[in-house]
């Protein structure tokens, strides 16, 4: 069994928040065709069938974006507000997923926001259910 140390933690927020950074850039670059024009022609259908206003779920993204860009800081920190931010962050983001309707990316916008759930849920989990989340605890 492989031992999580606060390096380890460490490195992934700070990979993630990377991530997260390069999957809010690509889905702008396909939708304006820097990255395909078939994509771009796609992604006019994207957001078909919302059940909320375009306006309220951009905002929210931003939002939840900021949230989970603190969290991850923090988390660098080993902070416990770090760890509360993105588990946040992540149960809001399950939330708020039915209410966008069709979303349509290319193929480099859902790997970079693949990759970037991946290193969110794990950051969630180590952080929560291992032995590594009483490095947590205490602090603030």
């Amino acid at each position: 069994m492989i031992t999580i140390t606060r390096l380890h933690v460490r490195v992934v927020a700070l990979v993630a928040l990377f991530v997260l950074l390069a999957a809010s850039v690509v889905p702008y670059l396909e939708r304006h065709g820097y990255l395909g024009e078939t994509v771009a022609r796609a992604s006019l259908w994207s957001h078909q069938g919302l059940l909320l206003p375009y306006w309220l779920l951009y905002s929210l993204g931003i939002v939840l974006m900021l949230i989970a860009i603190c969290g991850l800081v923090g988390t660098a920190l080993l902070r416990d507000w770090g760890r509360r931010l993105l588990a946040v962050s992540f149960v809001a983001n399950f939330a708020l997923g039915p209410f966008q309707g069709i979303v349509i990316h290319g193929p480099v916008g859902i790997f970079a926001v693949s990759t970037y759930g991946v290193l969110h849920f794990w950051l969630v989990v180590v952080t929560y259910w291992s032995p590594i989340s009483e490095t947590f605890n205490g602090r603030g």
